[in-house]
């Protein structure tokens, strides 16, 4: 394959460079993250000797902005609710997790509306996040995650407490 590059800027005319890479190789390209908004890309190969050929069609894409982060709203021994924005039309996926990093999510689920219940399976910190999808297929970034904590019970805080008494005396 032929390397190329590929350039991406915020106007038609490319005055305004956000991302250019050069000697890329394959059919995809891994790009830093862009702030929202319109951009424009364009393509060369590059021939044997390192110059760059014609560029190809200028196409347009939109970056947009990851969802709010979730919101609690309600919390109950074994329950939480969460909410968040969403625009007409979308789809969402959101995940639960015990960790920031969310690799063993305890819920992963598509939803159609802007709010989740979700069964929490007992006391400590819970992580979730939240991804839309437009109407017409473009799937988002993850939403920044949100945390709550579901507290122990009072009996196994009383339990807690009593069990060290004898050690106090």
């Amino acid at each position: 394959e032929a390397p190329y590059r590929l350039v991406i800027a915020r106007d038609a005319a490319f005055a305004d460079v956000a991302v250019e890479r050069n000697a890329l190789v394959g059919g995809s390209a891994t790009l830093v993250e862009l702030e929202p908004g319109h951009y424009y890309w364009r393509m060369a190969a590059l021939r044997p000797d390192g110059t760059a050929g014609p560029w190809g069609e200028t196409r347009a894409f939109s970056q947009k902005a990851p969802p709010a982060s979730p919101e609690l709203i309600e919390l109950q021994p074994r329950v939480a609710v969460v909410s968040w924005a969403g625009e007409p039309g979308q789809s969402f996926r959101a995940q639960l997790a015990r960790e920031p990093t969310f690799e063993k999510p305890l819920h992963d689920e598509p939803l159609a509306a802007t709010s989740w219940r979700i069964a929490v399976a007992g006391p400590g910190k819970y992580y979730v996040r939240v991804q839309a999808t437009d109407a017409d297929g473009y799937v988002g970034p993850w939403s920044a995650a949100s945390t709550f904590e579901v507290p122990a019970p009072r009996w196994i805080r009383w339990m807690t407490v009593v069990s060290f008494l004898p050690l106090l005396l």
